[in-house]
């Protein structure tokens, strides 16, 4: 027989059933193969020997910084050679002064496990400061600032309201023209506190899903690395409107099953 209706506790079931997320249009647990993993880690070996033997040591960083951030975690080939090679491209970033670079260094080495030294010296960071004070270029401005505070939160970086007005236009301009550009500097400024919403429509993201599908073609496996961690980073930090939210709901491209 069945039980009889009882609207409290029906309206209790509902309250606590947990509310269920949104699936990713890129998921890089779910579309990146083993296959496409063993090609991406014996890519980045290759920059071992690169440059008649020496090292691409920022092509092997910077590669390296996408795996984790796209939840690699096999062996990454981290020797004390590799390690020799990051951390001369940071001492000379340092030496010739381009604090930009060396933030950008030191953010990708605590990305991928460095248990050296990443403070800022006194020099550095007033070189820091000096150079947030160029405003010409908002979006040079913006991703170094976006650098500076995931090498250290609290910094004290203050963006003027006419940074804010002058990247706008930008960002309208390129979400529907340029969706890598976007979504890059979507998630810098998001990292700065940028309140607005920031979404990349269904044809941007087939284009991007495009673009990365043809990467994957091509073997260019730094190429599907970088936008592969974008795109899933970009993921993270927005909230898109779902279009089940929507007035005039339009079906969001299907999730990638495999390229």
């Amino acid at each position: 027989m069945f039980e009889s209706y009882d609207k409290t506790k029906v309206q209790r079931v509902e309250t606590e059933e947990p509310e269920k997320k949104p699936e990713l249009i890129f998921d890089p647990e779910r579309d990146i193969t083993e296959d496409d993993w063993k090609n991406i880690r014996e890519f980045l070996e290759r920059f071992k020997g690169s440059r008649g033997g020496k090292g691409d040591w920022y092509s092997f960083l910077m590669l390296a910084r996408y795996m984790k951030e796209l939840g690699y975690n096999g062996d990454l080939g981290l020797d004390d050679r590799a390690w020799e090679g990051i951390e001369k491209l940071k001492n000379n970033a340092l030496a010739d002064q381009r604090w930009d670079l060396a933030v950008e260094y030191l953010t990708a080495m605590i990305r991928i496990g460095y248990q050296g030294d990443t403070r800022m010296s006194s020099e550095m960071r007033e070189g820091l400061i000096n150079m947030l004070s160029i405003k010409d270029y908002p979006e040079h401005y913006l991703k170094l600032a976006a650098s500076i505070k995931q090498l250290e939160p609290t910094f004290p970086i203050e963006i003027p309201n006419d940074i804010w007005k002058r990247i706008k236009p930008g960002l309208e301009k390129w979400s529907g023209h340029d969706e890598e550009l976007f979504a890059s500097l979507a998630k810098d400024i998001a990292l700065l506190g940028y309140k607005e919403d920031l979404t990349i429509s269904e044809r941007g993201w087939k284009r991007l899903i495009q673009r990365l599908e043809i990467s994957k073609d091509m073997h260019a496996w730094g190429a599907f690395a970088k936008l592969a961690a974008l795109m899933f980073a970009f993921e993270k930090i927005s909230q898109p409107k779902s279009p089940a939210r929507q007035d005039n709901p339009i079906p969001p491209p299907s999730p990638i099953r495999k390229f």
